[in-house]
């Protein structure tokens, strides 16, 4: 059981209905004003694009995440909806899938060739290079199709793959919706 909750242990400020929480290193989060309570007995710290904290339960430290802490552990992977790991309101974050959650990255495969998600471009050095779309999914079926290696095959490229990335997450979520993930429990008290 963590004492003295009333003590905050990071810096806040206040904005309306919403709090940013610091780190030691200036970077913040914002979280909800209901969630202060929660929160405030913790030392955050900035990790790898994430608010993390270690807690001590039954003689072993653990490290925790804030987006954990803020929906109780209960969702099996969480999502950010904007993208943005700092984004932790409640309103930003859901229950996904292992894909949708994938597919809603803000970043890019470092081995990507084209800058844009899903679309590379292949035999860049010969005499017939294009842009191709690529997908694969839970069945490990693939979605390709090829474009011209032009700038307007590369819009057309881009605009393909934004509108599949588009469909499939729709799809995953009333996958999702239909088929709900069980809960970790939260039996426990933090």
């Amino acid at each position: 059981m963590l004492k003295n909750r009333h003590i905050l242990k990071n810096r806040f400020e206040f904005f309306g209905d919403y709090i940013r929480l610091y780190s030691k290193t200036g970077e913040y989060s914002t979280i909800d004003m209901d969630q202060l309570i929660i929160v405030g007995g913790f030392v955050w710290n900035y990790e790898n694009n994430y608010f993390r904290t270690a807690i001590k339960f039954n003689g072993k430290t653990k490290g925790l995440r804030l987006h954990r802490l803020i929906t109780k552990n209960k969702f099996k992977i969480v999502d950010h909806i904007d993208g943005n790991t700092l984004n932790n309101l409640s309103a930003n974050l859901r229950d996904a899938s292992k894909q949708s959650n994938a597919m809603n990255r803000n970043t890019i495969n470092s081995n990507n060739t084209s800058g844009f998600p899903n679309v590379g471009i292949v035999h860049k050095n010969t005499k017939y290079p294009r842009y191709r779309v690529s997908f694969k999914n839970k069945l490990k079926t693939n979605i390709s199709r090829n474009f011209p290696y032009t700038p307007s095959g590369f819009l057309e490229a881009c605009k393909y793959s934004q509108n599949t990335r588009d469909e499939l997450f729709n799809l995953s979520l009333k996958s999702l919706q239909s088929n709900p993930l069980p809960c970790v429990s939260t039996d426990t008290d933090i």
